[in-house]
């Protein structure tokens, strides 16, 4: 970077960043929940508990639907109404496939780099511990398999 970027403008240039990703998300409703599992292991209900989790790291209690309808842009019922189609059999195929990929992935780095490794950058810490947000959370999401 040309510039020294201290830590409250990477703070400030991160937050913003998110809030775009946000904006992105909620523009491109045509994008489901199962596609963003398969391509990039996590989903916007992801979001929901990171921001959940970092809420409680700051003291804050916020409930999972608060932390849904923050990600979301409104109640994840209305979204899911409005937005989500059934998952296609073919992307029930992939996804079953990558879990058994990511389970064969994280068997094979050591527990205590998967849980506590993190990567600093500038004074903020970022985990590189695999998301919280597992297949099985994704599934119960769906409406029944259709062809």
């Amino acid at each position: 970077m040309s510039e020294k970027i201290d830590d409250s403008l990477q703070d400030k240039l991160d937050a913003a960043t998110f809030r775009r990703f946000l904006h992105h998300l909620e523009t491109h409703t045509d994008v489901q929940n199962i596609d963003l599992m398969i391509l990039a292991d996590f989903c916007r209900n992801c979001l929901g508990k990171w921001y959940m989790a970092e809420a409680k790291k700051e003291g804050i209690e916020v409930s999972y639907d608060e932390a849904r309808e923050r990600i979301y842009g409104m109640p994840y019922s209305e979204w899911k109404e409005k937005y989500q189609l059934p998952a296609r059999q073919s992307n029930k195929r992939l996804l079953k496939r990558d879990k058994k990929k990511r389970q064969r992935q994280v068997t094979n780095i050591p527990s205590q780099i998967a849980t506590t490794s993190t990567k600093k950058s500038g004074n903020a810490a970022f985990s590189l511990s695999p998301p919280d947000c597992t297949v099985t959370d994704i599934r119960q999401f769906y409406s029944p398999v259709q062809p």
